[in-house]
């Protein structure tokens, strides 16, 4: 009798996979829930995972594919960084096509995403290192998963939404004598970024859950989309910034 067929780990094939990791995620925000306005757990499209498969060539071993019968049912993908205390950090995210999940694919995702970070964690020698994983307010089977396996909550980003009807009827103070309030602009690209250095250099203990900034990729990143300088706002008490509003496109 043939072998029967099940679930297996294959690596990324490139821009061929697209569409099917396009549609895993499509599906995963249809059955969990997903706020379009995120700027934290947002959707990818298709050109950016196209760029993101591109990459993968050169790393295949950190894009794990689930594959049955010739279909992606699941994938994830793994990263890392180095924190202020000299903590490596190394990071897996996974999602599970819906019609696939409570099948043990999660939990298998789950730990051959850390089995190869392991590896990585060794052949890196870091002393200090740790896994993490992410899961919004919307998923709770996710959230689940983690917690059933050792994990515990670290670190929690909110997002916050503004109601536009009760905002226009808040009187909006003036800025205090020596400020001078106004929207961004390219030259000021740089000072603002500094201040964000300055205005989070002693927000974590330590070090512990920091992640030193890259100062001229924030730089970049502020003079591209996501970042709109039209309705940007920055307090200038004379040539250094105090404070900025920088609102996502």
């Amino acid at each position: 009798m043939p072998t029967p067929v099940s679930p297996q780990f294959r690596p990324p094939r490139g821009e061929a996979d697209a569409d099917a990791l396009l549609a895993i995620r499509q599906a995963c925000a249809a059955a969990d829930g997903y706020d379009p306005l995120s700027t934290v757990e947002s959707l990818p499209t298709h050109a950016e995972l196209l760029a993101q498969l591109r990459a993968a060539a050169n790393a295949p071993d950190h894009w794990p594919l689930i594959e049955f019968n010739g279909e992606v049912i699941a994938y994830g993908r793994t990263g890392g960084w180095l924190e202020g205390d000299g903590t490596r950090v190394w990071l897996h995210l996974g999602w599970v096509r819906p019609a696939w999940r409570d099948r043990g694919l999660g939990t298998a995702l789950l730990r051959e995403l850390e089995r190869r970070l392991r590896q990585l964690a060794t052949v890196e020698g870091t002393p200090r290192w740790e896994f993490a994983a992410n899961a919004a307010a919307t998923e709770p089977a996710a959230t689940q998963l983690l917690l059933d396996n050792g994990y515990h909550v670290a670190y929690t980003v909110l997002e916050m939404g503004l109601v536009w009807d009760a905002f226009d009827a808040i009187a909006r103070p003036e800025a205090p004598a020596g400020f001078t309030l106004r929207p961004a602009t390219a030259d000021d690209l740089p000072a603002i970024t500094r201040s964000v250095t300055e205005a989070y250099r002693d927000e974590y203990p330590g070090g512990r859950q920091h992640e030193p900034m890259d100062e001229a990729g924030y730089t970049a990143d502020l003079a591209g989309a996501p970042f709109d300088r039209g309705p940007s706002k920055v307090a200038w008490p004379g040539a250094r910034v105090a404070g900025q509003a920088i609102p996502p496109l």
